[in-house]
C-alpha cells in the first residue's frame, strides 16, 4: 500500500504541475478529436444520460465509443465547462494507471515494481496526454485494471473475479473499440491459465468472463441493430482509414501528399453521396463509413506492397 500510494503522489503531482504550466482553454488541452468529445459530453449533460441510448431524445452520437464522454459529462456536471478540472480528473486516473503499472510489475519483484512505477509517473507520453481532452489516458487506465484482474482470475480461479476482469474489459472497449479484437485473446488466454486447475474451472470462469465483457458493448450494438441494421460497435473505422490511413500510404507509395489525398477522398464522397437513390433516405455515419471504407478499400487493392510495410514501420498501420 504505500509503494502504490507514492507512485500515485508522484505521478498525481507530475501531472498537475504540467497542467498549471499548459495555456488555457483549448489550446492547452485540444488536439482533432477533443472538440467532439467535450461538445458530445455537453449535449449529454443537457439532454439526459439515456441520450445514447434513447433515439427519442435526437440524433444519436453514434460515431465514438461513449464511456470518455461520460466521463467528460461527469467533470462539467462537477465544475462546469472547465478544461482544467476536466484535466486535473483525468490526472488522477492517469496517477492510478502508474499504480496498476508498479503492481503488475510487483509480479516480477518490489524493485521492478519501484522502477515501473517511477518511469510512469514520469513518461512523458502518459503525462502529455493526460492532460488533453482525448480518450487514452481512461483508456490505458482501464485496460490495465482489465489485466490486473484477469491475473487475478488467473491466480485464484474464482468466478467472481472473472466477472470483474471481464466488467472493466468491457469498460475498456467502450472507450476505445479496437481493443474489442482482443475478446477472443483475452478468453482464450484465461482458459490456458485455468486449464491445470481443471477444465470445468476454467471453463465456467472463461464463460463469467466473456459474459461480463460482452454486457457493455452488446447494449450499443443491440441499439445500433434497432436504429442502424448494422452490429458495429462504432462508424469511425472508415473515417479513420480513409483520412489518415491511407493517406500515409499513398504518401510513402507514391509521394501523393496527405493533404491532396484527404481532398481526392472527400471529392469521391461527395459525388457517391449526391449519387445515392433518394429512396435510401438520409445518409446516417454508418451509412458513411460504409462508403468511406469501399472507397479506400478501391484504392488501398492498387497500393504496393512494400508501401504498407513502411507505413508499419513509422507508425501509420
Amino acid at each position: 500500500p504505500r509503494l502504490a500510494l507514492t507512485i500515485f503522489a508522484a505521478a498525481l503531482a507530475v501531472r498537475l504541475v504540467n497542467i498549471l504550466l499548459l495555456p488555457d482553454g483549448a489550446a492547452g488541452h485540444f488536439l482533432d478529436d477533443s472538440h467532439g468529445y467535450w461538445d458530445e459530453a455537453a449535449i449529454l449533460n443537457d439532454r439526459g444520460w439515456l441520450y445514447w441510448w434513447d433515439s427519442t431524445l435526437g440524433a444519436l452520437p453514434e460515431r465514438r465509443p461513449p464511456l470518455y464522454m461520460y466521463f467528460l459529462a461527469v467533470s462539467r456536471a462537477l465544475f462546469g465547462p472547465s478544461l482544467a478540472m476536466a484535466a486535473v480528473l483525468q490526472a488522477a486516473v492517469d496517477a492510478g494507471s502508474c499504480v496498476l503499472i508498479g503492481l503488475l510489475a510487483a509480479r516480477i519483484d518490489t524493485t521492478t515494481a519501484r522502477w515501473s512505477g517511477a518511469l510512469a509517473a514520469v513518461w512523458p507520453a502518459l503525462v502529455i496526454h493526460s492532460a488533453l481532452i482525448v480518450s487514452d489516458s481512461l483508456f490505458l487506465f482501464l485496460f490495465l485494471l482489465a489485466i490486473a484482474l484477469g491475473l487475478r482470475a488467473a491466480d485464484t480461479g474464482r468466478a467472481g473475479h472473472a466477472a470483474a476482469a471481464g466488467l472493466a474489459f468491457g469498460f475498456a472497449v467502450i472507450t476505445r473499440n479496437v481493443i474489442q479484437f482482443l475478446y477472443p485473446v483475452a478468453i482464450l488466454a484465461l482458459v490456458f491459465a485455468l486449464w491445470r486447475r481443471g477444465i470445468r474451472r476454467a471453463l465456467v470462469s472463461a464463460f463469467v468472463f466473456a459474459i461480463a465483457a460482452a454486457l457493455l458493448p452488446g447494449t450499443i450494438i443491440q441499439r445500433n441493430i434497432a436504429d442502424f441494421d448494422t452490429p458495429a460497435l462504432t462508424s469511425q473505422t472508415g473515417a479513420h482509414i480513409l483520412n489518415w490511413v491511407l493517406p500515409e500510404i499513398r504518401y510513402l507509395a507514391d509521394g501523393t501528399p496527405p493533404s491532396a489525398s484527404r481532398a481526392e477522398h472527400n471529392r469521391i464522397l461527395e459525388e457517391r453521396l449526391a449519387s445515392r437513390p433518394e429512396a435510401d433516405g438520409p445518409a446516417t455515419s454508418f451509412t458513411l463509413d460504409r462508403m468511406m471504407r469501399d472507397i479506400a478499400g478501391e484504392q488501398m487493392r492498387e497500393l504496393p506492397f512494400d508501401a504498407y510495410l513502411r507505413a508499419w514501420l513509422v507508425g501509420a498501420i
